[in-house]
């Protein structure tokens, strides 16, 4: 289930922004991207479907490479 844009949280759109502006992720900036969804979700900044959703735009990111 994705989370509807509106919807997101502050974290969400800032992992967003940061990490997905170019629609591609090589290895490195896949590793900080996941890392950095690791920190938030630890942080209880971004909910659990946010956190599932974030992964999922990064593992396509890193698909389209």
């Amino acid at each position: 289930m994705l989370v509807k844009e509106n919807e997101n949280s502050l974290g969400f759109k800032t992992w967003q922004c940061e990490f997905l502006q170019s629609h591609v992720l090589d290895e490195q900036d896949y590793d900080r991207a996941f890392s950095a969804a690791e920190r938030l979700k630890f942080r209880d900044a971004v909910t659990d479907g946010e956190w599932l959703e974030m992964v999922w735009l990064a593992n396509a990111a890193f698909c389209h490479r």
